[in-house]
């Protein structure tokens, strides 16, 4: 007998490992355009299903990894600190 998919979309998505965009902009608290524009530049490997876009944990994961693990320099913020 096949296996009977999940009734919800958001309980494929879960069972299979993957998370909407949105889901995932919410989870680390950005924008759903920052993660879009990692997307476009390649950065970010995303799937499709229709109009959904879909980010595999694995990839999320190794994107998370290679930002950096500082904030890059803010000219601003040292100039007022050397006054």
């Amino acid at each position: 007998m096949p296996r009977r998919l999940p009734e919800s979309a958001e309980n494929l998505v879960t069972e299979f490992g993957f998370m909407r965009l949105s889901k995932v902009a919410e989870a680390l608290g950005v924008s759903r355009t920052i993660l879009s524009s990692e997307i476009k530049a390649g950065r970010l490997p995303a799937r499709y299903a229709g109009r959904a876009c879909l980010i595999a944990r694995p990839d999320l994961v190794k994107w998370l990894d290679a930002l950096p693990a500082e904030q890059p320099f803010q000219g601003k913020a040292k100039l007022a600190t050397m006054k």
